[in-house]
């Protein structure tokens, strides 16, 4: 009825690649009909490779894509939030990313047993929030307003922190000498990320 699927993928490729749009595939949900967003993307994993470790620098998407686009209209954005934070800040950043989300994600995930059935609610509701907008923003630049964000990653947070057991009042925290060690490289590691960004 619509043809075949390669066939479809085929002509849905081309178009992303070109920046056209058919009015056979132009319907709202199947249509990526930003005329630079492959543009983009090629600069910023071109931006990536010629700077794999530390990046080209947090907010410098803007100068190279002035510098290497092929599409005439300019952009700030990379409109993909996982290639924006890897060619802005290399293989390093992405991974502290990455992980504080997996770390994040993990918590809500091993803790979710032993809670009241309104806090699974609530915090299921939360990081499907955070799962939402992330997804977004693989394909727009909704992650640069702040409101966007920070309900993102706020959420997120502080459905961890319902998810944490709630401590007896005579007990107190230590930070075991392992978990010390392991804040210490990662501030070192962001320090050298930093330093190599600017």
């Amino acid at each position: 009825f619509g043809g075949r699927i390669s066939d479809q993928i085929g002509v849905h490729w081309d178009e992303f690649k070109s920046g056209t749009v058919s009015e056979e595939s132009a319907d709202h949900l199947t249509a990526l009909q930003d005329s630079g967003r492959y543009d983009y993307w090629r600069v910023a994993v071109d931006s990536f490779e010629g700077k794999p470790i530390a990046g080209i620098g947090a907010g410098n998407f803007q100068d190279a894509y002035t510098l290497h686009r092929h599409d005439a209209k300019a952009s700030r954005y990379v409109h993909n939030v996982w290639l924006r934070v890897l060619s802005e800040t290399g293989i390093i950043g992405l991974l502290l990313f990455v992980g504080a989300l997996a770390v994040a994600f993990a918590t809500l995930f091993r803790r979710r047993g032993g809670l009241s059935p309104p806090l699974q609610c609530l915090i299921a509701g939360a990081g499907a929030a955070s799962i939402q907008i992330f997804a977004h923003a693989s394909f727009d630049w909704i992650e640069e307003f702040p409101v966007n964000l920070g309900i993102a990653l706020g959420v997120l947070f502080l459905a961890c922190r319902l998810a944490q057991p709630v401590p007896e009042p005579e007990r107190r925290s230590v930070w075991p000498p392992i978990a010390a060690v392991a804040m210490a490289i990662a501030v070192l590691v962001l320090l050298v990320s930093v330093y190599f960004s600017l």
